[in-house]
């Protein structure tokens, strides 16, 4: 009766084994080449090199604005690396955000330029829009303090 009873345990685990989804990708080998191919890497390196009017074009930025910039969400946007996959840096993470403010390119075109998955795209762009919300707001975004300020305000926008 013991012997029964195992094989039928074997049986039912071998049809359970058979019956699991089949393990997807954690990762697709073309996103895997994102530090050999990916637009961070080859074309804006060209660019800020041999052509910056262009690169300006391409991010709306220069190169001293761009390097500005980067310097102050830095903190904000970079992650660690780990043992099992290299970090999107926080390099990477502003010039596709700035690339999709400027062109508004969907995340699937963005995906195959800059060799990161569209489901982590969609989590970048809108991390990267609130640090450049948050560093840039205070130097450039001064409001009123005060109540002669607010009805200065108010006053100026009905007239």
């Amino acid at each position: 009766m013991d012997d029964d009873y195992a094989a039928a345990l074997a049986l039912l685990l071998l049809i359970k084994k058979k019956q699991q989804k089949k393990k997807r990708l954690w990762s697709r080998d073309w996103l895997k080449k994102r530090s050999e191919e990916s637009v961070q890497f080859r074309l804006f390196r060209k660019l800020k090199a041999q052509d910056p009017d262009t690169l300006r074009q391409w991010t709306r930025l220069n190169d001293q604005q761009y390097q500005e910039l980067l310097c102050l969400v830095t903190p904000l946007i970079e992650k660690q690396n780990t043992n099992m996959r290299q970090a999107v840096t926080a390099a990477e993470r502003l010039t596709l955000t700035l690339r999709y403010l400027a062109t508004g390119e969907c995340y699937r075109s963005l995906s195959c330029q800059f060799r990161i998955s569209h489901n982590l795209i969609s989590s970048i762009i809108p991390a990267v829009c609130k640090a450049i919300y948050q560093v840039l707001q205070p130097l450039y975004v001064k409001l009123p303090s005060t109540t002669e300020e607010w009805q200065k305000v108010a006053g100026d926008f009905y007239s």
